[in-house]
């Protein structure tokens, strides 16, 4: 769970490995998702698939963002309902006040120890709403061909080596084509240029390690990074807070039941 009040932050492309469902409460904000700028004032639903590269941000200085975002992992969706994970939103970003207040109401709900019940219920009641309303059959990101399965290995081997520096030159060997070529089909297919996403990769690694507590230097060294403000830079400007705010609301909290998720508070950036 995440819930923020931003006056100027702009998040970079990034990616998440969870179904990302939000509601803007007030203000104005913006996001780039599958190549279109989507432009969400109050009551827009902020809806991003598993793998969409996205920003993020305000919109207009005349008033802070005001948002709520929920990641529903797909083994939590697998373990509620068998069809969830196969959930794929067909429009990233609809105005509907009415899904928007359900969807307050769940983060509500979810904030709370008490209800797990009603929490769990008001989960999935919102999840068949917004599979009616903005679902469709989740379908693969890599386009058919040599060249998307060219990419789907690279997308692969840049998971099984993300911590070890890797080239243009090495992935292009791997799969049969030029670097140059490469690097633009992938940016092309994936939404970020391969250096991007193995980047990307990196900071899920430090939020693991971060939710579990370790220490936030040696989390920078094991995480790929060079040191612990190169890790700072890079994590605030994907995540929108430091590793330290991030493991202070979130460290020790990492697996929990349903009905006890961790709260996010992001820091507002003037």
């Amino acid at each position: 769970m995440f819930q923020a009040s931003y006056h100027a932050h702009v998040f970079g492309r990034h990616v998440h490995e969870a179904l990302a469902v939000g509601v803007v409460d007030a203000g104005v904000g913006s996001f780039w998702c599958r190549r279109v700028l989507h432009v969400a004032p109050a009551h827009t639903l902020v809806l991003i698939n598993v793998g969409d590269v996205h920003t993020g941000g305000v919109h207009t200085a005349d008033a802070p963002l005001s948002y709520r975002m929920l990641y529903l992992p797909l083994d939590l969706l697998t373990a509620l309902s068998p069809a969830a994970p196969t959930l794929a939103f067909t429009h990233p970003a609809p105005y509907d006040p009415s899904l928007a207040t359900t969807l307050r109401q769940l983060h509500s709900l979810l904030g709370q120890t008490t209800q797990p019940l009603a929490a769990e219920a008001t989960l999935l009641d919102a999840l068949a709403l917004l599979t009616a309303h903005y679902g469709a059959s989740q379908q693969s990101a890599v386009p058919a061909g040599a060249e998307g399965r060219a990419v789907a290995v690279v997308r692969d081997y840049l998971h099984a080596h993300w911590d070890q520096p890797v080239s243009l030159r090495e992935l292009g060997a791997l799969v049969g084509l030029h670097p140059a070529y490469l690097n633009r089909s992938f940016r092309q297919t994936v939404g970020l240029p391969p250096h991007a996403y193995q980047l990307h990769l990196r900071i899920d690694h430090a939020k693991a390690l971060l939710a579990a507590g370790a220490d936030i230097a040696d989390v920078a060294v094991a995480s790929g990074f060079t040191d612990q403000s190169h890790l700072t830079r890079q994590f605030r400007r994907q995540q929108g807070l430091t590793p330290a705010r991030y493991q202070a609301a979130y460290g020790a909290r990492h697996v929990l039941p349903l009905a006890r998720p961790a709260l996010l508070v992001a820091e507002s950036s003037a």
